[in-house]
């Protein structure tokens, strides 16, 4: 017959908890990823042609924007140092 117990997880504690970095819960840090950013999703509703490259450059520019994620882009967001809390 089966113990009471058998159906019952066990909760360890982790020895190393994990600390939550600060950009995790800054929204306008630019590594910030919001629920709502879906990688697969469509930014713009434009498709880049040959012939509407200032229009998708504007608009790609904007959505990224809004989303702070435009440094990414234009440079001035940096690369995170290798040993840095961003990199963790």
């Amino acid at each position: 017959m089966a113990g009471e117990n058998d159906n019952k997880q066990q909760v360890v504690a982790s020895p190393h908890p994990r600390i939550p970095q600060p950009w995790e819960n800054n929204p306008y840090h630019p590594l910030y990823l919001h629920h709502s950013d879906q990688t697969g999703g469509a930014l713009i509703p434009i498709s880049l042609e040959e012939d509407n490259y200032q229009t998708w450059q504007e608009a790609i520019i904007d959505a990224l924007d809004v989303k702070n994620k435009a440094g990414f882009i234009d440079g001035t967001q940096k690369k995170p140092e290798e040993d840095g809390e961003e990199q963790q």
